[in-house]
């Protein structure tokens, strides 16, 4: 399958560390993975199955994300290794192959 994410060039998603952008939210609107359903592991990485989902997610600060380095990637990933959540998914990274940045 197709997963949405974004990271920046050392692959770090905007939630790990201070990426100087302030993305707001609630549980109802930016859930943790195990609020949303999701039994994460440490090598579980987040994302999403459409890039509609991403962009509601993510759409009001991309630009300030993008301007700090981030980017939409894009990987293909096995079902075994997704877990879905209502807003978001999981995945191993290592078992996902890099298509490419949109």
């Amino acid at each position: 399958m197709v997963v949405f994410r974004i990271e920046n060039d050392k692959k770090k998603g905007p939630y790990h560390g201070d990426c100087g952008v302030m993305i707001g939210g609630t549980y109802d609107t930016h859930p943790t993975p195990d609020v949303d359903g999701i039994d994460i592991a440490k090598e579980d990485v987040c994302g999403f199955d459409s890039l509609d989902k991403l962009l509601d997610w993510f759409g009001h600060v991309l630009p300030q994300l993008e301007a700090r380095g981030f980017r939409t990637c894009v990987y293909r990933v096995k079902k075994k290794f997704v877990k879905r959540g209502k807003r978001q998914v999981c995945f191993v990274k290592h078992r996902a192959r890099f298509v490419g940045v949109i």
